[in-house]
């Protein structure tokens, strides 16, 4: 989350990354199970986190794709 919020500096945001982060997994037979690590793939906030992460390890800036 410390990586999101250098990109991020809405509290909405945030809160809303951190709450998808913490949800758990609904299970096929209804059940409901607790998410140990991240976001599933395909998540709605997958392609977010994966931007933000790229871009700190390619040490780019969003948008510029020159390093900073």
């Amino acid at each position: 989350m410390n990586l999101v919020a250098e990109r991020v500096r809405d509290r909405q945001v945030l809160r809303l990354v951190r709450g998808f982060l913490r949800a758990g997994i609904v299970e096929l037979h209804g059940g409901l199970a607790e998410s140990l690590t991240g976001t599933p793939q395909g998540g709605v906030v997958s392609p977010l986190l994966a931007n933000i992460y790229l871009s700190a390890w390619t040490g780019t800036s969003p948008g510029s794709g020159t390093p900073r």
